[in-house]
């Protein structure tokens, strides 16, 4: 079904004033419009509107779900652009943030050693772009959710990593403990404290006053240094994911 330019112009016009009034950025009613037309910003923004395949009615829908339900445009879509990688989102897992690759970064520029888990893995996102950033080192991936690992899996079979990553179902660090004895990083991901917390092994013991309980068997079981950037990689929680 084709689009006729006039019509998607003054739907665009319609739904602005809509994202408005719903107090939701317009970047995200563009970001839509690219990913389901292939139409660019800045046709959007000089009012550029060519004959595009469609269906305006599944749009107009799309578009209403996000202002009434306030439901991420990523879900909506099914996809997030991260790291350079397109990955498979839904409400099973969270979107990740652009600010989390910094991690990334953060644990290749550290010269890690040996094996890397994912704790609470969700769609894949970190476990996937450790082993897209060190390509000698394996990879394990953690989740309690069966719904998030099988978008995980899927998420790293179609980015050429299936090999690379182990995944595991489970709670925390239960289903690894065989592999305690070889790690060499921990990256956990808990929004509840908006905070990311890399670990990296170490034979000495370390203590810490971050006040989360549930890390306290970590510390008496693992025996972890501790580096921790506070703001890095902030999960969404909520309404819209991260755009960029």
């Amino acid at each position: 079904m084709t689009i006729d330019p006039l019509s998607l112009r003054q739907w665009y016009g319609a739904a602005k004033n809509a994202a408005h009034a719903a107090a939701v950025d317009v970047f995200e009613l563009d970001w839509l419009l690219g990913e389901l037309l292939g139409i660019d910003r800045l046709s959007l923004r000089l009012g550029s509107f060519p004959a595009t395949v469609g269906d305006l009615a599944v749009l107009d829908d799309l578009w209403e779900r996000r202002l009434r339900d306030r439901i991420p445009v990523q879900y909506l879509v099914g996809h997030v652009h991260w790291r350079g990688m397109r990955l498979k989102v839904s409400p099973a897992v969270l979107i990740p943030r652009p600010e989390t690759e910094l991690l990334i970064d953060l644990v290749r520029d550290a010269a890690i050693d040996g094996p890397l888990v994912d704790l609470g893995t969700g769609s894949g996102a970190i476990a996937i772009g450790l082993a897209q950033a060190l390509p000698n080192l394996k990879i394990h991936a953690v989740d309690c959710s069966e719904a998030a690992l099988e978008i995980a899996r899927e998420n790293a079979e179609a980015l050429g990593f299936g090999d690379r990553i182990t995944f595991y179902q489970g709670s925390w660090c239960e289903p690894i403990a065989h592999l305690k004895a070889v790690w060499r990083g921990l990256s956990p991901i808990r929004p509840i404290f908006q905070a990311v917390t890399w670990m990296r092994c170490n034979r000495k013991s370390y203590t810490t006053n971050l006040g989360w309980p549930w890390m306290a068997g970590w510390m008496d079981w693992m025996r972890f240094d501790i580096w921790w950037w506070k703001g890095v990689g902030i999960c969404d929680r909520g309404e819209s994911g991260p755009l960029s």
